[in-house]
């Protein structure tokens, strides 16, 4: 049954690891998600034990995960501060984008052939006849 859902809905899409975390935080993420898996299965008596557990696990990952954040964000200022003093504002401008929490697209390809530029973006310039001038003296 489970397979069969699994082709006709497709299976769930996976979190993308934010690049800003440490592998230590991870461990203490998936320790704390064991730790909840316990929880939920346990009787009364061995719970409160667990809950106490989790909540320590939970705010040691919390702390962490606010150093981490703190670090990449001194980081890329870092970078954004060089990049500002050598004039590479296209450095700049992803650095700036990237702290917002805004994407961006980096489009590296470019243009290769002048060709390209007048039958994508000037269409109108093939389709007008040439202007006229009309000089009055």
């Amino acid at each position: 049954m489970l397979a069969k859902s699994e082709s006709i809905l497709g299976t769930s899409k996976k979190i993308q690891p934010k690049d800003w975390i440490r592998e230590e935080t991870w461990k203490e993420i998936k320790a704390g998600k064991v730790i909840k898996q316990k929880i939920n299965n346990a009787d009364g008596t061995t719970r409160t034990a667990l809950s106490t557990e989790y909540s320590e696990i939970n705010k040691r990952f919390k702390r962490y995960a606010r150093s981490d954040k703190r670090a990449w964000a001194d980081k890329l200022a870092r970078k954004a501060q060089l990049a500002a003093e050598t004039n590479n504002s296209r450095e700049l401008y992803q650095i700036t984008k990237r702290l917002a929490g805004k994407p961006f697209r980096c489009n590296q390809t470019g243009i290769r052939d002048i060709s390209e530029v007048t039958s994508q973006h000037l269409p109108h310039k093939t389709a007008l006849p040439p202007r006229k001038c009309h000089l009055t003296h």
